[in-house]
């Protein structure tokens, strides 16, 4: 029977295409790598790559962002607001980036459009009364993170579970080849999304 089975021949891609492979089959061998062991790294490899795994998401985006200078480009799909929840680190996220808009760093966010995901609603209503540039992507599943000249790829969503609870795995890199690949990559996704007054 699977013999019968025809793959077809695989076709030249981008190199974006090639990029996202790459970043996905990274995150697959990180995330394999710790459910068969139990073990994340959290270790510099050469001093250009970090490998962020368990819970050691927890506060790592906001240092990002606190520690800006010029640009936070965010896409993410999800993004939990919870302003009666003083612990959510979320939370703090997006008050960072608040402030980071303040100090003049070019702030924008692609998300998933609150008008289909109704827990985004609170997070784009404070981030587009703050000023901030966002545009939406219904198709939206990367959770991409480029500061200033670094870039984080990982599978963690801004929402409280995905920063204390779950097990999740990134990459953290200020590898020049790469975050110019993750640049033209947002900047793509920046031009095919859409602005919030356009619904």
């Amino acid at each position: 029977m699977l013999n019968q089975i025809k793959v077809p021949p695989q076709q030249s891609g981008t190199r974006g295409r090639e990029l996202g492979k790459r970043l996905a089959l990274t995150l697959l061998v990180v995330w394999v790598f710790g459910l068969s062991t139990g073990i994340y790294l959290g270790k510099s490899l050469e001093g250009k790559e970090e490998l962020i795994g368990d819970r050691e998401h927890l506060g790592i985006v906001k240092s990002m962002i606190s520690s800006s200078e010029k640009r936070i480009w965010i896409a993410v799909a999800w993004w939990k607001y919870d302003p009666d929840d003083p612990d959510d680190p979320a939370n703090d996220d997006i008050l960072s980036l608040i402030e980071a808009k303040k100090r003049g760093v070019d702030v924008r966010v692609i998300i998933r459009d609150p008008e289909k995901d109704e827990m985004n609603r609170p997070a784009v209503e404070l981030l587009l009364r703050e000023g901030i540039e966002v545009r939406f992507a219904e198709e939206l599943h990367s959770k991409i993170y480029l500061v200033d000249e670094k870039v984080l790829v990982t599978s963690m969503n801004e929402t409280e579970s995905a920063q204390k609870y779950n097990l999740e795995a990134g990459i953290l890199t200020d590898d020049p080849s790469v975050v110019k690949e993750a640049e033209r990559l947002f900047l793509k996704y920046w031009e095919i999304s859409s602005e919030p007054d356009s619904q």
